[in-house]
């Protein structure tokens, strides 16, 4: 299991809500401003969703990771999404810190796209953890 420090800012990708931030309005309203205000000043973690997928692809080999053909991947407009998504941050002035994604290559992939330097992936972000490692399993039994 991972922790991540309130004066980190993270992006967490896979769950959440991506649309929220992905098509920032360039006209400023008050709201708007604060949230960049406060989005530039960091110490945040922000949560967020994967782009579209293929909706006639299924993950048809869900506990096999490097299998990527066998997953629903990011389709175009999910690509679009994700690099629009990027470019709204760094315009924003927002700092990026570690990010976290699930194993799937559709969460790595958007993360990659948006274009973020130091990505993770992890098991707990992963369907619930769906698998856990030995390791994982040891040091989650060592937790009070």
């Amino acid at each position: 299991m991972f922790t991540i420090s309130k004066s980190i800012t993270a992006l967490v990708v896979s769950i959440g809500l991506f649309t929220a931030f992905a098509m920032a309005a360039p006209a400023a309203r008050a709201d708007d401003k604060d949230l960049a205000q406060a989005l530039r000043a960091g110490g945040l973690v922000l949560v967020v969703r994967h782009g579209a997928t293929f909706p006639d692809q299924a993950d048809t080999d869900p506990l096999n990771f490097d299998n990527i053909a066998a997953q629903r991947n990011l389709n175009d407009k999910g690509k679009a999404l994700a690099k629009a998504f990027g470019e709204a941050l760094r315009k924003a002035g927002v700092p990026i810190g570690k990010v976290y994604t699930s194993k799937y290559n559709r969460a790595f992939e958007t993360a990659v796209v948006t274009g973020f330097p130091d990505i993770e992936k992890t098991t707990d972000l992963t369907e619930g953890g769906l698998i856990v490692s030995p390791n994982e399993q040891k040091a989650r039994r060592c937790l009070p």
